[in-house]
């Protein structure tokens, strides 16, 4: 479909930029593309993002909520390769919260290690890194991880993982959005239209408006991939699906956020009792039980296996499963890998599209990369600006912001 053959539509509006997807990266590149720069003119911004009432579609409003501090992603036998990445996931975090004018969340987490000399190995890592890592005696283990999970004789490291409150941030980033642009929630997906005699090579239809953008960014997450699709684009983006078990009761670990078992390989992120959650959370990711190149399927659509359920408990200790199972349930996380890339915590931004220059595809690889990769995106967003924020009667986007361990989410259960 070229511009000549588009159906006829009620109003064809100019745009600077337009966003397409309402999560971390999404929020973070249209609030550094609406700011104002020495230099550089304000730029019309519209965040467009589907609706999160009934389940979470922004695929950040899915995951653990965890800040990485970067000491997962490399390894001393092949520093030269994976260390500056890792230099950049640590980095990230102070990054995220800085430019929002947020304090980094203080604490530390908890990793179980294989062996004596895999917990030194850890120690020698964080100090290439430059993060602190301190072995744990017994005791001090013991407090810190819960009868649950504590297991006698085994080798505990603390290190400077954390817990953030990603709908705080996102909250912030709306606001910001909204002071230079708009953001709309929507109940469909947008619609992209190739087009010719239009700078940015296509336009982008919602409901009986069309937009012309000189700039649109797809920061849709999984959402990515069928956008993509509509326009013939083949970028090898690759979904996996993984389950997170949600147990809805935050007191299992009374003192650490995040507990690693390298032995047992699973992770437990706790949020703690507060406001909205008086019972507070724990999401449990088990290794190995992910789903790979899996089709595109819509949030509401996704589902767990039982088989896969029935894995992810038997890794955990028995206990947890018969005190907490009646409070759990699970929700299919969806992550994208670049086929390029070893794994799904690997950054991608698009190269330049031949037929839509003004077209870019992101995936943040890690919520704690959001900040960063949107830094990347923005050098590219460098055209001319309307500086008119494009009219669209479409709804703003008001609703409060919760994530998918919330009790507004309680209903939801995708085993």
């Amino acid at each position: 479909m070229d511009g000549s053959s588009e159906p006829n539509t009620t109003t064809d509006v100019d745009a600077d930029v337009v966003v397409v997807g309402g999560g971390l990266l999404g929020m973070c590149v249209a609030m550094l593309a609406s700011r104002q720069e020495e230099e550089q003119p304000p730029r019309a911004v519209l965040l467009c993002r589907l609706s999160d009432a009934e389940v979470p579609h922004a695929d950040t409003l899915r995951n653990q909520s965890w800040l990485q501090s970067g000491l997962r992603y490399f390894e001393l036998n092949n520093i030269e390769q994976r260390l500056a990445f890792a230099k950049r996931m640590s980095n990230a975090r102070r990054y995220l919260h800085e430019d929002l004018g947020f304090e980094l969340p203080t604490g530390f987490g908890v990793f179980r290690m294989k062996d004596d000399a895999d917990a030194d190995n850890l120690v020698s890592k964080g100090a290439v890194l430059g993060v602190p890592v301190q072995r744990l005696a017994e005791e001090d283990a013991a407090r810190l991880v819960g009868d649950v999970f504590f297991e006698s004789g085994a080798f505990y490291c603390a290190t400077p993982e954390i817990t953030f409150d990603e709908p705080a941030l996102l909250d912030e980033l709306r606001a910001r959005v909204k002071a230079a642009g708009r953001t709309l929630e929507l109940d469909e997906p947008v619609e992209l239209i190739p087009a010719v005699n239009v700078s940015g090579g296509l336009r982008v239809r919602i409901g009986n408006v069309t937009l012309r953008p000189v700039t649109t960014v797809l920061a849709a997450g999984a959402g990515n991939v069928p956008l993509l699709a509509s326009l013939g684009l083949s970028t090898e983006l690759e979904i996996q699906q993984t389950p997170l078990l949600v147990i809805t009761d935050g007191t299992v670990i009374p003192n650490t956020r995040v507990l690693v078992d390298r032995v047992r390989k699973f992770s437990v992120v706790t949020h703690p009792p507060r406001s909205g959650m008086p019972d507070g959370a724990m999401v449990i990711g088990v290794d190995g039980l992910t789903e790979e190149d899996i089709p595109f399927v819509p949030p509401p659509d996704r589902r767990i296996a039982r088989t896969a359920s029935d894995k992810l408990w038997a890794r955990l200790p028995a206990s947890l499963k018969h005190t907490h199972s009646a409070r759990s349930r699970v929700t299919a996380g969806f992550e994208l890998r670049h086929k390029s890339a070893p794994t799904t915590s690997i950054p991608w931004v698009s190269e330049p599209f031949e037929k839509y220059p003004g077209l870019i595809a992101a995936i943040p690889g890690r919520a704690t990369l959001s900040m960063v990769v949107a830094r990347d995106i923005r050098e590219r967003i460098t055209l001319p600006s309307n500086s008119t924020v494009p009219i669209h009667p479409g709804p703003n986007w008001d609703a409060p912001i919760h994530m998918h361990h919330e009790p507004h989410y309680n209903h939801l259960n995708d085993g």
